[in-house]
């Protein structure tokens, strides 16, 4: 990647959190640190949230396209149930 297309990289960060035991979440908070802007990219940034289900390890999508921003900080992603289906069980890896 030559120094004119270092701008037009698209970043990606994986992060994964233990929870010990499936919980029934009904919110996603995460503290930022940053919000990946820099003084040549001032582009805000996206985030997408998936929580992994109990029993059966399905990735289930619940946040896209949260803007990320330390002007919002932290952000709150909601985890919403279907109550017309049992309550989705969360796990950690």
């Amino acid at each position: 990647m030559g120094k004119n297309n270092l701008r037009d990289a698209i970043l990606v960060y994986h992060r994964q959190v233990y929870i010990y035991k499936p919980v029934v979440a009904t919110a996603v908070l995460i503290h930022l640190g940053s919000d990946g802007r820099t003084a040549y990219d001032q582009d805000t940034k996206d985030m997408y949230v998936e929580l992994i289900t109990s029993p059966d390890d399905r990735y289930v999508p619940v946040g896209s396209g949260h803007t990320v921003s330390c002007d919002n900080n932290p952000v709150h992603v909601p985890v919403v149930q279907d109550l017309s289906k049992p309550f989705m069980l969360t796990k950690g890896t």
